[in-house]
């Protein structure tokens, strides 16, 4: 699957959020510096997420 890129930061926010909306309590993010290339988008996504989530 080299062929397919990784998601970028607002994919990965758009899939947290669903699977919260869906009920989904524990929701955890794994490898982050495949998606967060700034530190501004990591404080997006600890904003969003919170830093308990990857």
């Amino acid at each position: 699957m080299s062929e397919v890129p990784p998601p970028d930061l607002w994919q990965i926010i758009d899939a947290y959020t669903a699977a919260k909306d869906a009920g989904l309590r524990k929701v955890k993010l794994g490898n982050a510096h495949l998606f967060v290339k700034t530190r501004e988008e990591y404080e997006t996504l600890e904003k969003i997420a919170g830093e308990e989530s990857f």
